[in-house]
């Protein structure tokens, strides 16, 4: 997770520098980046404590002691438990964990997720939970959540992603080698 939250903030940065067409990364001058906070709200099956902390170090091959990149990666678990401190400071967490953990009982008891999510989006207009927010936007909830996640499409997708992103910056390199071989026999003007 770590390691996807780097990239996904490395893309950001970079999104950032490429809409700001005076700042350059070469520039002697500071640029000032917003500080970046990485929290996963995880409602996973495997069980994990209430609050911990994973770090991008956790994956290196080697253990360091002060790794020169770190990233801290702050993850709670919002599975639904009655007796969770973090749930009890926000009724829209505990809602919405109450929400998935229901829909997860119904599918364990057999039911489709189509039907696990009607229900439980009915049952939970009953009983108050969410109930305005499952009244105006049940089609949009139940087609968020009935969308399964595909995992082979995703990491087909970020493999087409990284070539695009690789064919690219070979295309710079290549310029770049140019100009440096040039250079030392032609002028600026001249290449």
């Amino acid at each position: 997770m770590a390691l996807r939250l780097l990239l996904y903030v490395a893309k950001l940065y970079e999104k950032e520098l490429r809409n700001n067409p005076e700042v350059s990364i070469y520039q002697r001058k500071r640029f000032p980046i917003p500080e970046p906070k990485f929290v996963v709200l995880y409602n996973g099956r495997e069980p994990l404590p209430e609050h911990s902390t994973w770090k991008l170090s956790d994956s290196y091959m080697t253990e360091q002691e002060n790794p020169a990149l770190e990233l801290n990666v702050e993850v709670y678990n919002i599975n639904y438990s009655e007796t969770s401190e973090l749930l009890q400071k926000s009724a829209y967490l505990n809602d919405y964990s109450y929400f998935i953990y229901l829909v997860q009982q119904f599918v364990g008891n057999g039911r489709t997720l189509d039907e696990a999510i009607k229900l439980v989006s009915e049952q939970c207009i009953a009983e108050g939970v969410m109930a305005d927010f499952l009244r105006e936007h049940s089609m949009e909830v139940e087609a968020m959540l009935a969308t399964e996640w595909d995992w082979d499409e995703c990491l087909d997708a970020e493999r087409k992603d990284a070539r695009a992103e690789g064919r690219a910056e070979g295309q710079i390199e290549e310029r770049e080698a140019l100009i440096r071989k040039f250079s030392q026999k032609l002028s600026p003007d001249e290449i």
